[in-house]
């Protein structure tokens, strides 16, 4: 009977500490269950800002795609413009850097498709126009209307009008 008794003591001991235990991880599971709820939760919002996010970049995209069309419509339109003048048209950037430029240009100034980019300094047109740089920067400057005389090589007299073109900003 003290046997028993001996070992139903133990016995209680080790249930009771097993009971502790279990409430004491019951405990912990709830609060580890807590914490994933509320992790849960911000993922939840943290996902829901970047879907509005996401549909926010859509509609920018959207917009930026139709301003590109827009743009390259009329970028097609200023080149159709400009390649239809029958004069040699030239334009230069502020750094005297060539933009663009039509097919009479490129045979009055002797260009290639190449040399857009490069400076109007390296161009060799085919009239004598040493100072082509400078009176290029004049008219930068000066926002002011230059003319030339020039000669072709084949003894032509010709008019080289040199202009600034303004932008809606007035620069």
């Amino acid at each position: 009977v003290r046997e028993l008794e001996t070992q139903l003591t133990a016995t209680r001991q080790y249930l009771a500490t097993a009971l502790d235990d279990y409430e004491s991880t019951t405990e912990e599971l709830h609060s580890a269950h807590e914490e994933l709820q509320c992790a849960n939760e911000e993922l939840q919002q943290l996902n829901h800002d970047l879907q509005t996010a996401n549909d926010h970049l859509g509609q920018l995209n959207s917009a930026t795609e139709a301003r590109l069309r827009e743009l390259q419509r009329a970028n097609s339109e200023l080149a159709s413009l400009f390649n239809s003048v029958g004069i040699p048209m030239m334009m230069l950037g502020q750094d005297l850097r060539i933009r663009r430029f039509n097919p009479q240009a490129e045979r009055f100034f002797n260009l290639k498709a190449a040399d857009v980019g490069k400076p109007i300094r390296e161009v060799r047109p085919s009239v004598n126009f040493p100072y082509l740089e400078e009176v290029c920067m004049d008219v930068l400057d000066t926002f002011s209307v230059r003319s030339r005389h020039v000669q072709d090589s084949q003894g032509r007299n010709l008019s080289l009008v040199l202009r600034p073109l303004r932008t809606p900003e007035n620069k």
